[in-house]
């Protein structure tokens, strides 16, 4: 019996190098998986390879760098530490500092068109952190299928803020959704679509897609073979396989950053919300002095 080759042992110091320059160009943490993906094309010729035991490895030798302040910092947006509500501060000058922040206006109000971003996974959250906060779009992370519950808030999130009664009402709902090219994250999209009662709104899927995983090469993975849609996903494709959304974040110039940008810009009148911008600031200045005189009386 011919025993199987072992595989050579791999450069892993230039292999960690390129894994920081390439963290050194976000403005985000990273996940595990999104630098990952970037090795597979960045670091191809020094043997890393789009398989589970390069990611395990990359994973052990990362966590040590993290420990030993050799390599920066990752984001694990799958768990998060659960503080009192409200928060708390050190004391009543902290807070009042901090509460003109708390305060925020919707900054879609006015606007025709009410536009969410709908994402399969949770650890996408990050990257889009600075679009949410800038121009006002809600991000929605599903983590794989929904309860009826979370579809409801969903529905919601879609026809607007209550907050504003009858003064803002869009006409429509455009969705921009971002799932992994797999037989469940097709699926979950069109649940997702069935469900929320979204099917009168304008669903675009930005990625991952059939095209991108063309034009920009992405490397596959093997799909789940026992997966109950794996059958048509192969009627429709051709072959089974997957391509998650961090593969296209890392192969994309401006990542999934850039990729959503994009697309929120074509829809939204981003003179509409540098308004309610300078509205929300005007606001936090009068809050802000409103409070300090607290500070003379306590």
């Amino acid at each position: 019996m011919t025993a199987a080759p072992r595989r050579a042992r791999k450069a892993w110091a230039p292999i960690l190098d390129l894994a920081r320059a390439y963290i050194a160009t976000l403005d985000y943490l990273p996940t595990l998986r999104e630098v990952h993906y970037r090795l597979v094309g960045d670091a191809a010729n020094l043997g890393y390879e789009n398989e589970p035991v390069d990611y395990k490895r990359l994973s052990e030798r990362t966590a040590d760098g993290r420990r030993n302040g050799t390599f920066p910092d990752l984001v694990d947006s799958t768990r998060r530490v659960s503080w009192r509500d409200p928060a708390p501060v050190a004391d009543l000058s902290a807070f009042v500092a901090e509460a003109p922040d708390l305060f925020g206006l919707d900054l879609q109000h006015g606007q025709p068109v009410r536009l969410v971003v709908v994402v399969e996974k949770r650890t996408l959250l990050s990257q889009l952190a600075g679009l949410r906060d800038l121009l006002g779009v809600p991000v929605i992370p599903l983590v794989g299928y929904v309860s009826q519950s979370f579809v409801t808030v969903v529905r919601q999130t879609c026809r607007g803020w209550p907050g504003y009664g009858d003064t803002y009402r869009p006409t429509r709902t455009v969705v921009l959704y971002v799932g992994d090219f797999d037989p469940s994250g097709m699926d979950i999209e069109r649940d997702l679509v069935d469900r929320a009662g979204l099917l009168n709104a304008r669903v675009v899927r930005l990625g991952v897609t059939e095209g991108q995983v063309r034009d920009l090469r992405l490397v596959p993975a093997l799909g789940k073979a026992r997966d109950s849609r794996s059958p048509g996903f192969i009627a429709r494709y051709g072959v089974l396989y997957q391509v998650e959304v961090e593969a296209l974040s890392a192969a994309l110039p401006g990542g999934l950053v850039g990729l959503v940008r994009d697309a929120v810009e074509d829809v939204l009148d981003l003179g509409l919300v540098a308004g309610m911008v300078h509205e929300e600031h005007a606001e936090r200045e009068r809050l802000r002095a409103a409070l300090v005189p607290l500070l003379d009386r306590a």
